[in-house]
């Protein structure tokens, strides 16, 4: 998903390299990957950003089936100090 505000790319997948749920902020003037960001508990099922920096990150029901509580996250793009995005469980 791209944030117009920021120029950046954010991406969410359940499964990585077998690293599960995990997040990149990738540059794409630069083609560089700016930050990591594991997710808990979760596994992404989708991505939406919202007003005020915000995205929301929808978790999967496969996560329900293997035990973690149904929920969304609230991210900020901002994040503390603006040095990344910072996380609330929703749900």
């Amino acid at each position: 998903m791209w944030d117009p505000a920021s120029g950046l790319i954010y991406l969410f997948i359940p499964e990585l390299d077998h690293i599960k749920a995990h997040g990149a902020v990738t540059n794409p003037r630069t083609r560089k990957l700016l930050r990591s960001l594991p997710v808990s508990r979760c596994m992404p099922a989708g991505l939406a950003l919202g007003p005020h920096h915000h995205l929301l990150l929808g978790c999967s029901d496969d996560g329900v089936a293997a035990g973690f509580p149904a929920h969304s996250l609230l991210l900020s793009t901002r994040g503390p100090n603006r040095r990344g995005p910072s996380r609330r469980r929703l749900g």
